[in-house]
């Protein structure tokens, strides 16, 4: 191993040091958003915290649920929860539920909002990542300014090192929307990100540890962290055991007088995993029917080689290839060559395997979460690996530099582009304040029978996360297992029609040619499986046929609404953002409202069916 870099440092306090610095540098980037939007609403903020990408919001909303005091399999967009005598089928949510029990059980014992929550997680979660690889590349490199270095350049080049990055997208990608540090979408893969590192970490140490006891002992923490990353998110848990995999093949190959030993080692961190899984299979067994389709589950043994993680992959590995023919490190034995090789091939693992088991699961995941991360770290430890002399401070701090004045232009543009969400978000306040004292006067606190309609699709995705009652339909209701396909459908179609969607300038168009709007709407009836080219690898360009079939089957649903339609899913809370009124005509035809109540930019009525 080369020597590490001859700068100035003052033992363990100047790494402590150092180490918080990087800390507080990407803690700095995780909260510039919330810190710029509330520098835009000036006095007019009313205390909220923002979600700002879609998905966050449906973590929230089952987090919410659960601090609410609902069971673990609930549906916070229906209102259906699991009973004896109504059981709900496993949902993502339900499964992955280690990181939402944490925050509610935090939220609960603090007695903290959700999104006051989710802030704190956001903060916890960019410091601790940042505090995790610092320390896995000090281990593996023994040079604390690379390891600070490093650690930056890993974490604030994220966006930049996927195939979904602000420069690498596709113009036919344009509509991907990612946080502008990927890692830190909440609560996944925010919450268990540090984890899978700490795993690497732990793992490290028990493979080069020289006593016997301290190296059961850290493999040991590396199987336990890999159990609970089973029960916390799919795409980090799975990342997980194909670096495992990939580095117990390259390190039982390069090292066969070790062999023995090793094995045992490799055994030994597996062994909780191999024990989480059977739980874990048996609640995957117990889910719910709509969750392939929902989740786009591809049946393909076709090859994907070119994604920009694993090209970077490639490169790594010529350039390791390169070293060790030219002797430029001791051995390819050497345990730094290995785990950056293992690195290094992970991306590769990840995208192609398919080919051995013949299903794809959103792959765009392991790009943006994972992958990218875990080649640029292989970037970090092979640029130590090949270069004859030391890094130089000013090297380092270029590098640094680089990295966090790219995430620096990425924060601000993604700060700017999110201040609808959280505008919003931030005027519901007042509205959710009224909706909970409501829930309240309900016979258990919850309220989860008062079904609310909006006509601003975003309200009712936004409302779950703050307000225990259900919504009449959301971007998200097709996730949880609360509403089957035909039943999802039905919501859709019912919040259009109240909504008084007008989608008659579509007919006869082609989908690519419609305006931003009725864009939208006529993609919601054609569902984000056909819209969403990230999803599958067989995705085609929407056809006019799939277009007409879907205007048609609103058309006639429209004309078949009837009293029955109406009572199927009964509305007791008409909420309407000034912004946003909606032409609620047929709403009216089937309601009668009161005279509403005015909280801050919402109006809030009270309905009841008309006879």
């Amino acid at each position: 191993m080369p020597g590490k870099s001859q700068l100035p440092t003052d033992g363990a306090r100047a790494r402590r040091l150092l180490a918080l610095s990087v800390a507080a540098a990407t803690l700095l980037l995780a909260v510039a958003p919330q810190l710029y939007a509330c520098f835009k609403l000036g006095r007019s903020w009313n205390g909220s915290f923002a979600y700002f990408t879609t998905d966050e919001r449906a973590y929230a909303a089952y987090v919410n649920a659960l601090a609410d005091g609902r069971p673990r399999r609930n549906d916070p967009y229906t209102g259906r929860d699991d009973q004896l005598n109504a059981p709900q089928a496993e949902s993502l949510f339900s499964i992955q539920f280690v990181p939402a029990y944490a925050l509610a059980l935090t939220a609960r014992l603090l007695r903290l909002k959700t999104d006051a929550c989710f802030f704190l997680l956001l903060c916890a979660c960019a410091a601790l990542s940042a505090l995790v690889l610092f320390r896995l590349i000090h281990d593996l490199t023994g040079d604390p300014w690379l390891a600070a270095a490093g650690a930056l350049f890993v974490l604030c080049l994220g966006s930049l090192a996927t195939s979904y990055g602000s420069i690498w997208v596709a113009p036919h990608l344009a509509a991907v929307r990612f946080r502008h540090m990927p890692f830190l979408r909440r609560y996944q893969p925010a919450f268990p990100f540090p984890l899978f590192f700490l795993f690497c970490a732990l793992t490290w140490r028990a493979l080069t540890t020289r006593t016997s006891r301290a190296s059961y002992v850290a493999a040991l923490g590396a199987g336990l962290v890999l159990a609970a990353l089973v029960f916390s998110y799919f795409y980090l848990w799975t990342a997980a055991v194909a670096w495992l995999a990939c580095l117990a093949a390259l390190w039982l190959a390069a090292r066969p007088t070790e062999r023995r030993a090793s094995l045992k080692l490799f055994v030994l961190v597996a062994a909780p995993a191999l024990l989480a899984l059977a739980p874990y299979a048996y609640l995957l067994a117990h889910r719910a029917a709509t969750m392939e389709s929902v989740q786009a589950l591809e049946r393909t043994h076709a090859p994907d080689l070119f994604r920009v993680p694993e090209l970077i992959g490639y490169s790594v590995l010529l350039a390791l290839v390169w070293a060790a023919w030219r002797r430029r490190v001791v051995a390819v034995e050497n345990p730094v060559f290995i785990f950056a090789a293992s690195f290094a091939l992970l991306p590769l693992a990840l995208f192609n395997q398919q080919i051995v088991t013949g299903r794809s699961l959103q792959p765009l995941h392991y790009d943006v979460f994972i992958a990218n991360y875990c080649a640029l770290l292989a970037i970090v430890l092979t640029a130590r690996l090949v270069r004859a002399q030391p890094f130089r401070l000013p090297m380092l701090l270029a590098a640094a530099l680089f990295a966090y004045g790219w995430a620096t232009i990425d924060t601000a543009l993604w700060a700017r582009q999110s201040m609808v969400f959280f505008r919003v978000q931030d005027d519901m306040a007042a509205a959710v304040v009224r909706l909970r004292e409501l829930a309240t006067q309900g016979r258990d606190g919850t309220d989860t029978d008062s079904t609310v309609f909006s006509p601003t699709p975003s309200v009712e995705d936004l409302l779950p996360t703050a307000a225990p009652q259900p919504v009449l339909w959301s971007l998200h209701t097709a996730v949880f297992s609360g509403a089957s396909v035909e039943d999802e459908r039905t919501r859709l179609l019912m919040h259009l029609y109240y909504s008084g969607v007008d989608l008659s300038a579509a007919e006869g168009r082609d989908y690519e040619t419609l305006d931003r709007k009725t864009k939208y709407y006529v993609g919601l009836l054609l569902g984000s499986e056909r819209i969403n080219p990230n999803l599958r690898r067989d995705w085609q360009p929407v056809t006019p046929e799939e277009t007409m079939l879907a205007l048609q089957r609103y058309a006639d649903f429209a004309a078949s609404f009837d009293r029955e339609r109406t009572t199927s899913h009964a509305l007791a809370y008409l909420l309407v953002y000034d912004y946003d009124h909606g032409e609620l005509s047929n709403l009216d035809r089937w309601y009668e409202r009161d005279a509403g109540e005015h909280l801050g930019r919402f109006t809030l009525y009270r309905l009841k069916l008309r006879h």
